[in-house]
């Protein structure tokens, strides 16, 4: 599968690599594709708040997957609290968790391997620069990106509670058309999630995420 752009945290943030300054209010919408055919959507909205910064997402790939996620950050860049509620193949998800004095508590309901639904109860400490695993790509404008760059987020999987690392590195550029239009990209390979990604970002700041491609895909 792979995602096209359409029309369109931490206790002590200042410790990451993220500006949270730069991240500023927007909303992308994006295709999602399986083997060249569009089965469904995704709607990523930033905005700035008078207490900080508000990300939401959308997204439907029914009958499969509908979810709905809302991650608030302070004005700091610190992550306060993860809401998400959904389905997956008609089975009820959710995530509810708050992170506060460098701890994230809680608890998720979420989809195990074996297709069941999964419920934990949330509860970790959290290291200054950490920021939640739902919000990486939208905070991605909030890096230096350069020809070469390469960065590493330390990050909380607030439904699996999870530390993981999520390393990017740009490995080239490339030109690239969606919808909005064409543009030449950072090519950027991230890990440290579930699947390994290719991101394809605007090279011109603000450099927004504008095509998401799960490596192994045709």
């Amino acid at each position: 599968a792979n995602i096209s752009r359409g029309r369109n945290v931490a206790i002590a943030a200042a410790q990451g690599p993220i500006d949270f300054a730069k991240v500023q209010s927007t909303r992308d919408s994006f295709v999602v594709l399986v083997q060249g055919t569009p089965r469904g959507y995704e709607v990523t909205s930033v905005e700035r708040t008078a207490d900080g910064i508000l990300v939401r997402d959308e997204t439907n790939l029914m009958p499969v997957l509908r979810q709905t996620t809302d991650v608030r950050i302070g004005p700091a860049g610190e992550m306060r609290s993860v809401k998400q509620t959904g389905e997956v193949q008609g089975k009820p998800m959710a995530i509810d968790v708050r992170y506060l004095g460098g701890r994230a508590t809680g608890d998720a309901s979420t989809p195990a391997r074996d297709g069941t639904i999964e419920k934990k109860v949330i509860g970790a400490d959290v290291p200054a620069g950490t920021i939640d695993d739902n919000v990486v790509l939208p905070l991605l404008v909030g890096l230096p990106w350069a020809p070469g760059a390469s960065f590493s987020l330390p990050v909380f999987a607030s439904g699996q509670n999870e530390l993981r690392t999520v390393q990017l590195k740009v490995v080239g550029t490339e030109p690239l058309t969606v919808p909005a239009g064409s543009f030449e990209t950072y090519k950027v390979e991230l890990t440290g999630f579930p699947a390994p990604l290719t991101l394809h970002l605007n090279a011109v700041a603000p450099h927004r995420v504008l095509k998401v491609v799960p490596q192994g895909s045709p």
